[in-house]
């Protein structure tokens, strides 16, 4: 099972709880019939980078040893072997001399100050699902760039249109603590930028970018009476301040659980295969630097 599969089965289990906690109107199962209905249009978000960029390498992986229904534990097993021996067991391995081969791509190590040195930003999103009210932090991760190479990040929402309240997307640290935020007048600094979805979210296409319509730093969260989380969750409007050039763009789709899953699952083999040679070769150290990525099927305009 997929890490992005697991987290919106936890997002599900979460808003349960939400429900029996809340005492919200809808009963447990309307609740739950609702937000698991499979064939919801959901948004899903791309979010780009203007002024920074992200180039990616093309890789050939055999995935003959590889094939789509391994069952999950048996995978579990075949990665905790991995990273524990330094070997494996694949039941799965081939004697066959004809391989099959899957092309992913491998997002290249920043050397540029114009390149994002992070392979995920700070997504969260404020929602009101059937009454249940709630603000919560996560991340987006690097999964393409533009056909002028600026950064591009994905994110599923697992929520319907009409469910969010307002999308709030934030540039700080790395996962190595280093500070990757934007440049203010000569100093880098994390930002947080807001976000309305627009009416016109379609399925099979995505709306044209979008910018935000509000900034927020340290100096106006620092004078704010409440944060902007806590007002959008309490009926209050948004509280609107200057928003720079340089800022992220979004825009938007809208996929069921299905599709998304299927989306998800691109590449899967190839990715598995790549990780688990590099496990048994390389120190888990230097795993930090590595991103795999489906290959390239669409050109994604510039923001």
């Amino acid at each position: 099972m997929s890490k992005s599969r697991r987290s919106g089965i936890f997002f599900v289990v979460l808003l349960s709880l939400l429900v029996t906690a809340c005492g919200t109107t809808a009963s447990s199962n309307e609740f739950n019939e609702y937000i698991n209905d499979r064939n919801a249009q959901r948004i899903a978000i791309q979010v780009c980078l203007p002024d920074k960029s992200a180039f990616f390498d093309e890789l050939s992986i055999d995935v003959t040893d590889m094939p789509r229904d391994i069952p999950y534990e048996e995978k579990r097993k075949m990665f905790q072997d991995a990273r524990n021996y330094k070997k494996y067991v694949n039941p799965y391995k081939s004697g066959s001399s004809t391989r099959e081969y899957e092309i992913i791509r491998q997002w290249r190590a920043p050397n540029d100050n114009t390149d994002f040195s992070n392979n995920w930003i700070g997504f969260g999103m404020a929602s009101n699902v059937k009454g249940v009210v709630s603000d919560g932090d996560g991340a987006a991760y690097l999964s393409d760039s533009t056909e002028t190479n600026q950064a591009v990040f994905f994110k599923f929402t697992h929520e319907r249109p009409g469910d969010v309240i307002a999308i709030h997307i934030s540039v700080g640290k790395d996962q190595n603590g280093n500070t990757v935020g934007m440049d203010r007048d000569g100093k880098v600094e994390r930002r947080v930028f807001w976000f309305k979805a627009p009416k016109n979210i379609k399925a099979k296409e995505y709306t044209d970018w979008t910018a935000p319509l509000s900034e927020e730093g340290p100096s106006e969260k620092a004078a704010a009476k409440f944060p902007t989380f806590w007002l959008l969750t309490h009926n209050k409007d948004m509280p609107i301040y200057a928003v720079t050039s340089s800022a992220p763009r979004i825009r938007f789709t809208l996929l069921s659980s299905d599709e998304y899953y299927a989306l998800d699952e691109k590449g899967s083999r190839a990715k598995d295969s790549a990780w688990l040679q590099r496990t048994i070769g390389s120190p888990s150290s230097d795993d930090v630097q590595i991103h795999l990525i489906p290959k390239k099927e669409n050109n994604i305009p510039s923001c």
